[in-house]
């Protein structure tokens, strides 16, 4: 029986090989004047995002990288991360810890943002991708502003229109011709202009994310370029 058992050949399954995945880092929450982020993965833990102001993003531009760890008892080698956000000077948390998996080969972008007077971090999958038109961009508009249940984005020239997305929705990035726009953000409920974002030069081939946010004195516009 000895002998049998030390002949019999153990079954391993591969270790899938190490991969990256990509994320980025928005503060759209004014309630405090810088907030810090720390990161905890299999391999480090560190701060990546000091003092980092309203309106402000870490990178940047574009995304870090991160390395996955190969899981033996997974097949696709994903990998558990936390993010942890700190108000800049007491370093008092400000949510709590944000615990999920990040797929390798994918981009992700986490916003903090103001939920009826409260930070929340949320999250976001960026579907990046190369521009397969070169004369367009890669657009895409999230409404992380809780006092606008919907909102709509586009273009004085109608080449950019983006309809009804309500609180915490976002699209996907699309296509959209390049050029020197001015974009407007419209309460879908009122018809009104909240807020709009004039003569943007948008470049062939980049990636925009538009947002709007709940500001110091009211719903806000902005972007990022996130290529």
């Amino acid at each position: 029986m000895l002998g049998l058992t030390a002949c019999k050949e153990e079954q391993f399954k591969p270790i899938p090989e190490k991969e990256r995945t990509y994320f980025h880092i928005l503060n759209a929450y004014t309630g405090f004047s810088g907030i810090d982020v720390k990161l905890l993965s299999f391999d480090e833990n560190r701060w990546i995002a000091d003092d980092l102001g309203f309106k402000d993003s870490w990178p940047k531009t574009g995304y870090a990288s991160l390395l996955t760890a190969p899981d033996p008892d997974s097949v696709d080698g994903r990998d558990g991360v936390t993010f942890q956000v700190y108000e800049h000077t007491t370093k008092t948390a400000l949510v709590t810890d944000l615990s999920l998996v990040l797929p390798p080969n994918t981009y992700t972008s986490f916003c903090l943002i103001d939920s009826f007077g409260k930070p929340l971090l949320v999250k976001t999958v960026d579907n990046i991708r190369k521009v397969e038109d070169p004369k367009k961009a890669l657009i895409r508009f999230m409404n992380i502003e809780y006092k606008t249940l919907s909102v709509t984005m586009k273009t004085t020239d109608d080449s950019v229109n983006i309809e009804k997305l309500n609180y915490l929705n976002y699209s996907t990035f699309a296509e959209f011709p390049a050029g020197k726009k001015t974009f407007l953000f419209i309460n879908d409920f009122t018809g009104n202009v909240i807020d709009s974002i004039s003569n943007l030069e948008i470049k062939p081939g980049k990636a925009y994310s538009f947002y709007l946010t709940e500001g110091y004195n009211g719903p806000t516009a902005d972007y990022e370029i996130l290529d």
